[in-house]
């Protein structure tokens, strides 16, 4: 399917075999993709296909690596995309394949889109319920968890459940599925893995803090 579809929308012939050196790659990176070489008309890239569903963050940390290590343009292979994490990899210059959306090579100077965008929230960080909406997730082990289910175990609005799916699906958070018109909520169960996952997207819950020079004579709670 992979080369099929670049040579349909390149209108070239391409020849792809496997990436067979791993072993130049971070250990963090070692097993999560399918790792093969392009040739088009002389230019060789690696083509980096997800195993599994990789967030945003991951991914952006992930694909340097990956073209350093192996001293080839690295191109990310998606099926599963959305418009923001396409127009974050476009805005980093990420170069990218997106099965039978767009692909983007700027090595080779290409630039091709062929659906029309489907609108999502621009998402810098999270919202506060959001972030509680994946701990409790995270807590309760959540097993397809649908909109309306999580709106009564978080006791707010479906709207509100809704925008925090949006927030989820902009940043490509690979908890959350789509079968059809509806979006579910599915935890890991490896806890510790999931924890680790969402680390680069919550949000630091402490203000600010002020240092004082002497404890205040009033009484107030004392951390620690």
């Amino acid at each position: 399917m992979l080369k099929e579809y670049i040579e349909k929308i390149l209108h070239r012939n391409v020849q792809i075999v496997s990436y067979k050196d791993q072993r130049k790659l971070p250990l963090s990176i070692q097993g999560s993709y399918d790792l093969h070489l392009i040739d088009i008309e002389g230019q060789i890239a690696l083509i980096a296909t997800p195993i599994e569903r990789i967030p945003l963050v991951t991914l952006r940390k992930q694909q340097h690596p990956m073209a350093m290590y192996t001293g080839l343009p690295c191109v990310l292979y998606m099926t599963e995309m959305n418009y923001y994490t396409r127009d974050a990899l476009l805005d980093e210059g990420i170069p990218f394949v997106w099965e039978g959306h767009q692909l983007y090579l700027p090595f080779l100077s290409v630039l091709l889109d062929t659906h029309q965008r489907k609108t999502l929230p621009t998402c810098t960080q999270i919202s506060y319920l959001t972030q509680k909406l994946l701990l409790s997730a995270l807590y309760q082990g959540w097993q397809k968890v649908t909109v309306t289910q999580a709106a009564k175990l978080l006791n707010v609005s479906k709207m509100s459940i809704t925008r925090c799916f949006d927030e989820l699906e902009a940043l490509n958070i690979p908890y959350l599925s789509i079968q059809k018109r509806s979006r579910y909520f599915t935890a890991d169960t490896d806890k510790k893995a999931m924890w680790e996952s969402i680390q680069d997207i919550l949000r630091n819950p402490v203000l600010k803090s002020y240092a004082l020079k002497a404890k205040p004579e009033i009484e107030i709670p004392l951390s620690g």
